[in-house]
């Protein structure tokens, strides 16, 4: 061998025991048996665990039954399949890292795990992540909710699938028959997941009794359902709810969801609830879409027992009371603001129906000379008097600190759809490595680093507020206020006096709230 030859040797060797130090095999033992994850960057991760047996065959819609065990070491280094869904791509501004890839299945009952690789001797808080997409799409594997930042600042980071769509939120007249939580099926694994953390938070490195439970959207509103759930009691002591409290519109009715199964099954043309286990999951999504287009068509429903009670009513004592950080982005709509005057107009015709004559005298719309940003303030105050209502609600019964924010920065490629519905999450997270087609700029970075401080410093003591963060108001009745993020956090005002005056007539004339 030559002096060159050598030399090279010598390199490649180096090159792969760089590669090496920087991800390696990693071990944890859970109830169910040995796992083999990586560690990279003094995080091990964790990928694909079982938290239930996959819902197949005669469990399609049955409540989540207890996962097996295994012999040998599990293979923990790679994402399992996302759950049945259709998969739709980048669109407007949710671009590829907030999109669900890869193979779907309805074998999915699937979490992963990310903690420090020095665990200490103390017990870690563990923030387990709900993932949103109307109830209808979503994953633990989308890129925007990885887990190795906020476990690298001190916390066991989870995030889970749960069945999405018809698949588990179907209600039948002889499912309900069959068992108690029949159209809950998806929350039903959200609370095996959660007893599986419990029960292994211990070779986790974390704190049974120090469970955050957070999530955005449908993850945010499945929540607040688990808030007023009797099944999800002592399995979590703090929430953050993101673009939730308040915007989601109530869960339907048992009877109503029933109704809709029954649609179901007519356009699948079978007469039983066995047959309709029976068709392939592909043939049930093609039944689906004769049904027309409808959101929310499969999601939690009312049915008296797992979830009892409207979880976005005030009926005292008939939550989960914890502390909990919540809030809404600036820009939640789904669709771009208006161009025209007669655009605008028809805006506030749907958005606030017989109140509309009043709220285009407030918003002073015959004198607008910018039509787009009046537009954005209308969408925005109405999400705030959301956001305050549900607040104010909370406040009478809870023993509790709530913290509210209000999202309002533009990350870059946004263009006009300003603080997209989402969009916080890779902040809150700290993921915004995981969005290369973004130019982000050193203000994104320090938002980013902001909020997911506060985010974790809620997890660790139920408090946001920490060293060199601005101070973050506990939300007070008698001066309703919220943290403003963007690019200088700060507390202000959630609404005028008059502006709130103005939406408790709008919601005294039963005029829904909601984003949904």
């Amino acid at each position: 061998m030559t002096a060159t030859q050598r030399a090279a040797s010598l390199l490649l060797l180096l090159g792969t025991l760089a590669c090496s130090h920087a991800i390696a095999a990693t071990t944890l033992h859970v109830a169910q048996g040995d796992l083999q994850g990586t560690v990279s960057k003094g995080v091990e991760t964790y990928l694909g665990i079982p938290y239930a047996a996959p819902p197949i065959g005669t469990n399609r819609w049955r409540m989540p039954q207890p996962a097996s065990t295994w012999v040998g070491t599990r293979q923990a280094t790679a994402f399992s399949a996302s759950c049945q869904q259709s998969l739709s791509g980048a669109f407007g501004p949710w671009s590829v890292e907030y999109q669900v890839s890869g193979k779907v299945s309805e074998d999915c009952l699937y979490l992963n795990v990310w903690r420090p690789s020095a665990i200490r001797p103390e017990k870690l808080p563990i923030m387990v992540w709900i993932h949103g997409g109307g109830f209808s799409s979503g994953s633990g594997s989308v890129p925007i909710y990885d887990g190795a930042a906020m476990a690298a600042k001190g916390v066991v980071f989870i995030n889970l699938n749960y069945r999405v769509g018809l698949f588990g939120f179907l209600a039948h007249p002889a499912l309900v028959q069959e068992s108690v939580g029949a159209g809950n099926y998806g929350l039903g694994d959200i609370v095996a997941a959660l007893t599986w953390v419990r029960d292994n938070a211990a070779a986790l490195g974390g704190d049974p009794e120090q469970v955050t439970i957070a999530g955005q959207s449908a993850g945010s509103m499945a929540i607040h359902d688990l808030m007023v759930s009797p099944a999800a009691k002592g399995l979590f002591a703090r929430a953050i709810s993101e673009s939730g409290p308040g915007m989601g519109r109530p869960p339907a009715s048992i009877s109503k969801a029933q109704e809709v199964g029954l649609q179901l099954a007519k356009a699948a043309g079978v007469a039983d609830i066995d047959q309709l286990r029976a068709l392939p999951a592909q043939s049930l999504m093609e039944a689906e879409q004769k049904l027309g287009p409808g959101m929310l068509r499969f999601a939690p429903v009312i049915d008296g027992t797992f979830v009892p009670v409207d979880p976005y009513g005030s009926a005292a004592g008939t939550y989960i009371d914890t502390p909990i950080l919540a809030g809404m982005n600036a820009n939640e709509a789904f669709s771009l603001p208006a161009d025209t005057v007669q655009e605008l107009a028809s805006d506030i015709d749907q958005l606030f129906g017989p109140m509309a004559p009043e709220a285009r005298t407030l918003y002073r719309v015959s004198q607008a000379s910018d039509l787009k940003t009046l537009d954005r303030l209308v969408r925005r105050e109405r999400g705030i008097a959301s956001t305050w209502n549900w607040s104010r609600q909370r406040a009478a019964t809870s023993h509790n600190a709530s913290y509210m924010y209000l999202f309002d920065h533009v990350q870059p490629g946004a263009g006009e759809w300003g603080s997209f519905h989402t969009s916080e999450v890779p902040y809150a997270l700290a993921t915004l490595d995981h969005a290369p087609g973004r130019a982000f700029t050193a203000i994104d970075t320090a938002l980013s680093t902001q909020m997911s401080n506060y985010w974790i410093n809620f997890v660790k003591h139920g408090d946001p507020n920490g060293d060199g963060l601005p101070p973050w108001e506990r939300y007070d009745d008698m001066a309703p206020s919220m943290m403003v993020l963007g690019s200088r956090p700060h507390m202000a005002p959630m609404l005028t006096k008059e502006h709130r005056a103005f939406y408790q007539d709008v919601l005294n004339h039963g005029i829904a709230l909601t984003l949904f």
